[in-house]
């Protein structure tokens, strides 16, 4: 396993499509291209959430949404949750009190060896079982800065 492996909640993956978002568009956009680069997956549960998000809120038609998605999926392996996932997802919930798919996009994560998560909707600078939660909208810093922080 690698030292740091990162993934996006999906309101990154959100941001990157809605241009109206202005600042959060633009870091999404660099997040996402620094990520290239990097060991990064996305979980499959995000990119569901994504679609479901953008076109429910109208930030992108279904043919955007599934471009983006196809897009994403041919740069970043993707990664499901299974039965181990979904026990420790319970079990996040249950002892901290956090949303049901937030813990389960953690859990998955965490099961694929994920140091980094990028999201707003965690705690920021929350770091547990080997995995730190940042929100990237707060700083402009790249990715590689939060990887080497410790």
């Amino acid at each position: 396993m690698n030292a740091n492996r990162i993934t996006f909640d999906t309101n990154v993956l959100v941001y990157a499509i809605d241009r109206a978002a202005g600042h959060k568009y633009n870091r999404a956009v660099e997040l996402i291209d620094q990520a290239v680069y990097l060991d990064s997956f996305l979980t499959l549960q995000a990119l569901s959430e994504f679609y479901a998000s953008t076109t429910k809120k109208r930030y992108a038609k279904h043919d955007e949404a599934v471009l983006f998605i196809t897009e994403l999926m041919e740069v970043f392996p993707i990664v499901e949750n299974n039965c181990t996932s979904f026990s420790i997802a319970l079990e996040t919930v249950k002892n901290h009190q956090i949303p049901f798919w937030d813990a389960m996009l953690w859990a998955t994560a965490r099961e694929e060896g994920c140091t980094l998560l990028l999201s707003e909707d965690f705690q920021h600078g929350f770091t547990s079982r080997g995995m730190k939660i940042i929100n990237p909208f707060l700083s402009d810093k790249p990715i590689i800065h939060y990887l080497e922080e410790k």
